[in-house]
């Protein structure tokens, strides 16, 4: 049996993971860990079906293929509902320390 670490996959970019859901994997968590090159927390969001993501990022960043077309309503406003759940943990953030 495969433990977290090996069928988890991480990315911390809004526009890429809106791009996963889109696509139909379902985010599983959003956590807040590390800090960038500014001191911040950034938030990745974390999807379960890492050999998935993995053929899907190669595509959302070459841009080819028929399987990097979306629907454009649907990634809006998954990016919009993104964006929002990662301010709200962001703010909540700042308001603990």
């Amino acid at each position: 049996m495969k433990n977290d670490i090996e069928t988890e996959y991480a990315t911390k970019d809004l526009h890429f993971a809106s791009f996963l859901q889109v696509k139909g994997l379902p985010i599983k968590k959003l956590e807040q860990f590390g800090s960038d090159i500014r001191g911040q927390n950034p938030v990745y969001f974390i999807f379960d079906d890492k050999e998935r993501c993995i053929e899907l990022e190669s595509i959302f960043w070459n841009g080819t293929g028929e399987e990097v077309m979306v629907n454009a309503k649907e990634y809006f406003t998954t990016v919009r509902d993104l964006r929002a759940r990662v301010s709200s943990i962001t703010r909540l953030t700042r308001e603990y320390l």
